[in-house]
């Protein structure tokens, strides 16, 4: 018998565990255990899912182990460690293990706007509707009104004037020119 704590002869423990011996599998499991929580833990920075890479690795090197010997035994500890780090890389590829450090473009906005840009926004938006409600052409501040201050949709101001996609295209463009001339014209005043 195998005493895990002594020197172990790698070229030895692989070749009973080739043969079913389940007592050189538990020397090998005892051996490297410890140290690979220790070295896993260092990768993950948590101990149980360091406890789970041990557990796979040691899983996926007995099963090696079991259907043919390795050509050098002497590596079987760079064996392991390699294996172990691999065990935790693939971890690491799975789509759902990756965090990103970019936080989302929603998460970066303040879902509630300050005082301050309330006020500034309401202002904007009552000279806006005076600016429309000085136009001349009706048609012209009935299609600004829906579009800019009750926020309707193309098909919606479309549906509710009459109007084909293509022509609400240029109603809309001709009205914005015109609410910005009368605009420019307000301001010179």
């Amino acid at each position: 018998m195998i005493n895990a704590n002594a020197e172990i002869d790698y070229t030895r423990l692989t070749r009973q565990i080739l043969t079913g011996n389940k007592c050189a599998e538990d020397i090998l499991v005892r051996k490297f255990h410890g140290s690979l929580v220790i070295f896993l833990g260092r990768y993950t920075n948590d101990r149980s899912r360091a406890e789970d890479f041990t557990h796979d690795t040691l899983i996926i090197i007995l099963q090696k182990l079991r259907k043919e010997a390795l050509d050098d035994a002497d590596k079987l500890h760079a064996y392991i460690f390699r294996t172990a780090r691999y065990v935790y890389l693939g971890w690491l590829r799975r789509r759902e293990n990756q965090h990103t450090s970019i936080p989302e473009p929603d998460a970066l906005q303040n879902p509630e706007p300050g005082i301050e840009a309330c006020c500034i926004q309401e202002q904007e938006f009552g000279e806006l509707r005076d600016s429309i409600n000085g136009l001349r052409m009706s048609r012209d501040r009935e299609i600004l009104q829906r579009r800019f201050l009750a926020q309707e949709t193309k098909p919606e101001i479309c549906e509710a004037l009459s109007l084909s996609c293509e022509h609400y295209d240029r109603v809309l463009s001709r009205a914005r020119k015109r609410l910005l001339e009368t605009a420019r014209c307000q301001m010179t005043v």
